[in-house]
């Protein structure tokens, strides 16, 4: 929160990162507010966002950076202070080649070449990514799109129940249950693969339905990987 006296000047400048008369960095911006009283006695108040991107397309798809400014007056010992709230969102950064920014999810990458899980969740770490993990049906039908344009039935994500049978974690290492999306691919599932012994079925996939699935983790299966927040 800034307060701004009454009868002064209040200056607030956020650098997000050091920019120089023509910035060197990929990507860099700077949020001014400058507070002024005007010769009526109202304050008036100046929000300026600059930001300096390469003109590489890769940098113009990673979408807007946004700034949203609250502003109001409270009281404070018989008098008013005045107060104003600016959040500047930076875009989500790109995790490397290949991801492709889903508006209102994130970065997705589909990876093609099958890989047992294991490989494939250290896949993702190398591309500094992860495993990617359904958060909304929005996102489940994202993937299901990339599945059918590469004539895919099932594909490896980011869950399993390695640890405890039946207790499924993200590759975040939260529950399952956190994530809002848990509508598995169809009805008798999960089923630790026909529920029979050892390895079983530990690791989880999302099916061409948009549902979750646990499979092997020893099978080779394509999979999606999703950019870090």
């Amino acid at each position: 929160m800034l307060l701004l006296p009454l009868l002064s000047l209040s200056v607030l400048v956020l650098q997000i990162c050091r920019a120089q008369e023509c910035p060197q960095t990929a990507k860099s911006g700077m949020l001014t507010l400058i507070s002024r009283r005007n010769l009526t006695g109202h304050w008036n108040v100046e929000v300026r966002l600059e930001h300096f991107a390469t003109r590489e397309l890769e940098d113009r798809r990673a979408g807007p950076w946004q700034v949203t400014v609250n502003h109001g007056t409270t009281g404070c010992d018989g008098g008013d202070v005045a107060f104003v709230q600016a959040i500047l969102t930076a875009p989500i950064p790109k995790p490397g080649p290949g991801y492709e920014l889903f508006p209102g999810v994130g970065y997705f990458k589909y990876h093609s070449t099958a890989k047992t899980w294991e490989k494939a969740r250290n896949t993702c770490l190398q591309e500094g990514a992860h495993l990617a993990v359904v958060n909304s049906e929005r996102e489940s039908q994202y993937m299901v799109q990339v599945m059918r344009h590469h004539q895919s039935q099932i594909a490896y994500i980011g869950f399993h129940d390695r640890f405890v049978e039946g207790e499924f974690l993200t590759v975040l290492g939260t529950s399952l249950n956190s994530t809002g999306f848990t509508r598995w691919a169809d009805k008798r599932l999960p089923d630790n693969g026909g529920n029979i012994p050892e390895p079983g079925a530990d690791c989880g996939a999302i099916y061409i339905n948009g549902g979750l699935h646990d499979v092997g983790c020893q099978g080779s299966l394509a999979f999606f990987c999703e950019g870090m927040e």
